[in-house]
């Protein structure tokens, strides 16, 4: 994802791994650097400059992105992480897209997941109400379809 205005510069080896490495992460440059108790403007520096950071900071970063120090300054590769498959290729193609646009496709899907975890608590919830016999261990059966309802399990030999 592209973020920010471009460098008047090229980034060395090190600041190169550091961009790549927190936009992996997904985190901003605002983020990263509340979590480090800096401000934005001095983090920002880390990413465009050559400085000298404190072996403690080097740690901190590297556990804030969910990188080795040593993939900091190259000496190992970082696993891909995230989703595989369709949904990867989904989103890195939301990836390439405007901010605002990326905002707006990420709003969905929260809301979206959001709507499922709550539609399972609300069965979970129901199935625990219905008493031991009709709980997990049993699904009162729709009268229509004769089948257990989702998100709840059938008694063990049923």
């Amino acid at each position: 994802m592209k973020t920010g205005r471009p460098s008047k510069r090229e980034r060395t080896p090190f600041e190169t791994r550091l961009h790549a490495a927190r936009e992996a992460a997904g985190l901003s440059q605002a983020q990263v650097a509340e979590k480090l108790g800096i401000t934005q403007s001095a983090y920002a520096f880390w990413e465009r400059r050559k400085v000298a950071l404190r072996p403690e900071q080097i740690e901190q970063v590297a556990k804030i992105l969910g990188v080795t120090a040593e993939h900091l300054f190259g000496a190992s590769e970082v696993p891909r992480q995230g989703p595989t498959g369709k949904a990867r290729q989904l989103f890195e193609r939301v990836s390439k897209l405007p901010r605002a646009t990326q905002q707006r496709i990420l709003a969905n899907v929260e809301d979206a997941l959001t709507a499922h975890e709550v539609r399972r608590a609300s069965l979970a919830a129901r199935c625990e109400r219905r008493g031991p016999y009709r709980s997990a261990a049993f699904v009162r059966l729709s009268c229509r379809t004769r089948r257990p309802r989702r998100g709840c399990t059938p008694p063990d030999g049923a």
